[in-house]
């Protein structure tokens, strides 16, 4: 039996979708799409080029997730959401961009109206209901993976300078990358430069996948430090210093700490070697220059992950 009576069944809007079933198998439905003219544009995604994104959907729907539960508490959840419900873009003034990063920029602002947010207060502390409003979390996980004790991770995230050999080469990895970036980080605290660096993240992979054995160390990084962090930066994950048994008990009793107050570390009492002289607590003097830039970065399109 045929029917040649069409019956329109709804309107899609902006940001709507369909045919998600096409992803799953090979059945053909029967219905009909049609663009309005004018102005409709649709963008279309085939079932290869979703396998090579994300992965195979029946895969990631019977995949079974693990979740911390304190984590995810309901009042948790609550208290983040309800934070700054009531704040817009609109309602506050850029003052200056503080950093640009591998994931965006961070930007210090002030509301517009009287509102009393978060500010970090002269001695260094995070005070709430003050006159400065900083939106970025002091600590953002939103691009972390919870990893279980002997597990591992395949997520490729992270600053380009600081990603691990094991990343890089999509061999599954685990705490090991956080000894590798505390390397990293103690090379730029004596610098000023992370050591793995160049004009594009392609080229900072080649150099990462060389070797740390191949960056000169300046004078300005004393031998045991040296030594450290090229301990922590060792291309063997297992070899890694605080990844064996005794785990970061072997990077504190290093010679680099030797003398050094870890329980006054602990007790935020100890008093910091270098405290900024500030005017206030909008005062950015410290903070390097960046432009204003009001353009949407442009997609990655190279290629690069095609066989990740």
């Amino acid at each position: 039996m045929k029917f040649d009576i069409e019956e329109h069944i709804r309107y899609l809007g902006k940001g709507d979708y369909f045919g998600e079933r096409a992803l799953l198998n090979e059945d053909k439905r029967t219905a009909n799409v049609i663009a309005a003219h004018p102005g409709v544009e649709c963008l279309a995604l085939n079932r290869e080029s979703f396998k090579e994104l994300i992965g195979d959907l029946r895969e990631l729907q019977d995949k079974q997730y693990e979740y911390n539960d304190a984590a995810y508490k309901p009042q948790l959840a609550e208290s983040e959401k309800s934070e700054y419900d009531d704040l817009t873009l609109d309602d506050l003034e850029v003052i200056v961009t503080l950093g640009v990063g591998g994931f965006g920029r961070v930007d210090l602002a002030v509301p517009n109206v009287q509102r009393q947010e978060v500010c970090l207060y002269a001695n260094g502390s995070l005070l709430r209901r003050r006159s400065l409003d900083i939106l970025e979390r002091q600590v953002d996980f939103g691009f972390s993976t919870q990893l279980r004790s002997g597990k591992k991770t395949w997520t490729f995230c992270g600053t380009p300078e600081y990603v691990a050999p094991e990343i890089i080469l999509n061999k599954g990895h685990d705490r090991a990358v956080d000894f590798w970036a505390i390397g990293i980080l103690m090379f730029e605290l004596f610098t000023g430069m992370p050591p793995f660096r160049a004009s594009d993240p392609m080229q900072i992979y080649t150099i990462i996948l060389k070797g740390i054995d191949m960056i000169d160390f300046p004078r300005a990084i004393p031998r045991n430090a040296q030594h450290l962090i090229k301990r922590l930066c060792k291309d063997n994950p297992t070899e890694r210093l605080g990844y064996q048994k005794a785990g970061i008990a072997d990077i504190k009793k290093h010679k680099w700490f030797q003398g050094f107050h870890w329980e006054g570390l602990r007790n935020q009492n100890l008093t910091p070697p270098i405290v900024p002289k500030i005017s206030g607590p909008d005062d950015t003097c410290n903070f390097d220059t960046y432009p204003r830039t009001f353009e949407s970065p442009e997609d990655e399109e190279s290629g690069w992950d095609l066989d990740f």
